[in-house]
């Protein structure tokens, strides 16, 4: 990709909140706006609100956490845990 549309694509990630650019350094990281882009995601999975009850009892069971992911290429993404509720 040419390094005029790189520059023109990450200005408008940076003016949409999507990413931040370091004033110093002048690298790039994303910003909190992708949390939107998230949320909007995950409210999309039906599986976890199926799987949720599930997940917490099987925590409560074996009083540990239960963890579900999807498969990004070679990466996991979590996408809903579970873990055993200690009383106080």
């Amino acid at each position: 990709m040419p390094k005029p549309t790189v520059t023109r694509l990450a200005a408008t990630l940076v003016s949409l909140g999507l990413m931040r650019q370091d004033p110093e350094t002048e690298k790039y990281s994303l910003g909190a706006g992708v949390l939107s882009l998230a949320q909007s995601f995950l409210s999309g999975l039906d599986v976890r609100a199926y799987a949720r009850p599930h997940m917490h009892r099987l925590a409560e069971a074996l009083g540990g956490s239960v963890f579900l992911a999807i498969r990004d290429g070679l990466e996991m993404v979590l996408i809903e845990t579970a873990t055993r509720v200690r009383p106080c």
